[in-house]
This record gives structure tokens, sequence and C-alpha cells, in this order.
């Protein structure tokens, strides 16, 4: 110890480093009857056996879990066709139900084209038969214009 306080009491600026290593390896011990840390034990090596079971285990437990998918999906399958019947069923009826008023539509279509047809040609005839009058009457015009003199067309006009 005196040979410590010695070697401490000569020492100044860089050598305090010094004196740090020499109080660590005084704190360690000895390194001969203080190795250290044991390092860590090797785990033992698993027998085949053993590695086998793991793997027909975990095997087992994808299988199963497939099977869970595959059964699940084959659900979800069968939902769907009763779906697509459900909704194949609802498009005829309104596809039906489309035609029907169509046919509906058209049937009122070519009634009303009818009686606007009769109406047309009710008015047809009566301006023809209106304009026939009037082309008579402008015939009888023209041969009173031809057959009088001047004098008399004006008497007959004002008539």
């Amino acid at each position: 110890m005196e040979k410590l306080l010695l070697f401490e009491h000569e020492l100044t600026g860089n050598k305090l480093s010094i004196v740090w290593l020499v109080g660590l390896l005084i704190l360690s011990g000895d390194v001969e009857q203080n190795p250290g840390p044991k390092p860590p034990a090797k785990e033992a090596k698993p027998d085949k056996a053993t590695i086998m079971a793991n793997k027909v285990d975990a095997h087992d437990a994808k299988l199963e879990e497939l099977e869970a998918l595959v059964k699940a999906q084959a659900e979800l399958i069968e939902e769907m066709k009763k779906h697509q019947v459900e909704l194949t069923a609802q498009l005829e009826e309104k596809q039906v139900d489309l035609r029907d008023r169509l046919e509906a539509n058209k049937v009122e279509a070519q009634t009303s084209m009818g009686h606007l047809k009769v109406a047309l040609e009710d008015e047809l005839r009566r301006t023809s038969s209106y304009h026939d009058h009037k082309i008579n009457d402008f015939k009888v015009m023209q041969e009173l214009c031809i057959a009088c003199s001047p004098k008399q067309l004006f008497y007959l006009i004002q008539s």
C-alpha cells in the first residue's frame, strides 16, 4: 500500500491514466483466481426423432389450416352461387316487366298515331274541300272578269 501511495504522489499530468488503470486492476482482483464470466453452455442438439416429430406436428397444423380455408371458401362459393341465382331471377323479372311495358307503350303509340292519322285525314278533307271551293270561286271570278267590262266588275265587287 505504501508503494501505491508513493506511486500516486509521483504522478503528474498525463500519468493520471496509469493511475486509473492500476486502480481498475486492483478492483478486478487477481486474473488467475478470477478468470471472468463463464462462456454460455452450448445447447444440446435435439435428436432426429424430436426434429421429425416437430415437423410432422407443424405439417399437421398447416394441413388443418388449409382444410379450414378450403371449407370456408367452399361455403363462400355456395353463398355466391345462391346470390347469383337470386340476381339472375330478378334480372329476368325486370326484363319481362320491361318488355311488357314496351309492348304497352308500343300499343298506346300505335293507337295515338291512328287517332292522329284519322284527325289529319279529316282535316285534310276539310281543307281540300275548302280549297276546292275557293278554286271554284276563283274560276268563277276569272270567267266573270273575262265576260264583263271593267265597270260591271266594279259594281259586282261592291255589291
